[in-house]
């Protein structure tokens, strides 16, 4: 036997060991450290609105966020697909809205180029700084195709992304947790005309990327300000999740769900 490499343990030796506790960083499984959340949607579903404001926020706050708790933790956003000004708006509104301003909370937001995959040690290595002198316990790249280097459709390209988040991960020392917001793909018909529902499998780009993360959410709208969050993939949640429906009010960037009381609360 190779003396470098571990040996493997038995039955009773496996069993006897006991595993450190994982404080979830959102409830029911959804994101965890090490864990990799992606979030899908088409165009106008306010999926950026909830993952790079509203969660950013509510997990630097450590409020519930649509209705599951979180631990209060520090965030690192990178925002690439709308400009700099524009994001800003957002953010002063949201902090507006919901009493933020002048409040000192462990949130960042980044707005520089990144680059992770093939032919992008440089992004690699910028990025991994960024995260090093901030220590965040969450990343959140919003969205999936500009911080992809190569094409999202090649398996190549996709599997040279995902390693690299995996390493980023790993270069924390296991403490930093991944969300991602990723571009619906186009719809599929059937012969007779009706949309095919894939579920997670509507993202666009390389099927590694669906095999790849632990939390899959699904955005889809309702009406302009309405939207529907399907948790397709859960392997982390010890339980089903049901879709929310929430309303979004525009003057506070405020999600609420739309029947009934959010569930959860405080870890």
């Amino acid at each position: 036997m190779n003396p470098s490499l571990p040996e493997p343990e038995s039955l009773a030796d496996f069993l006897a060991w006991k595993p450190p506790h994982i404080r979830e960083t959102i409830s029911n499984g959804l994101l965890v450290p090490e864990g990799k959340m992606i979030i899908f949607g088409p165009k106008k579903s306010w999926k950026s609105m909830l993952v790079s404001l509203d969660m950013a926020f509510k997990l630097s706050t450590g409020l519930p966020w649509v209705g599951f708790g979180t631990r209060q933790c520090k965030v690192l956003v990178v925002q690439e697909e709308i400009p700099l000004a524009a994001f800003r708006e957002r953010v002063e509104t949201y902090a507006n809205g919901h009493n933020l301003i002048g409040k000192d909370l462990p949130v960042w937001f980044n707005n520089d180029p990144v680059k992770l995959g093939r032919s992008a040690a440089h992004g690699y290595n910028n990025l991994l700084t960024l995260l090093k002198k901030i220590q965040p316990d969450v990343l959140i790249l919003d969205p999936l195709y500009k911080v992809i280097w190569g094409n999202l459709v090649d398996t190549e390209d996709m599997s040279s992304f995902t390693d690299a988040v995996d390493r980023l991960i790993q270069d924390m020392d296991g403490q930093l947790a991944v969300v991602i917001v990723h571009h619906k793909g186009k719809a599929q018909f059937t012969n007779e005309g009706a949309v095919i529902e894939r579920g997670s499998e509507a993202g666009l780009g390389s099927s590694i990327f669906n095999n790849w993360y632990d939390t899959g959410l699904m955005v889809s709208p309702v009406d302009e300000d309405t939207i529907q969050i399907n948790f397709e993939d859960l392997r982390l949640s010890p339980v089903a999740i049901k879709p929310k429906v929430m309303e979004v009010d525009r003057a506070t960037l405020t999600f609420k769900e739309k029947h009934g009381k959010l569930e959860g609360g405080l870890l």
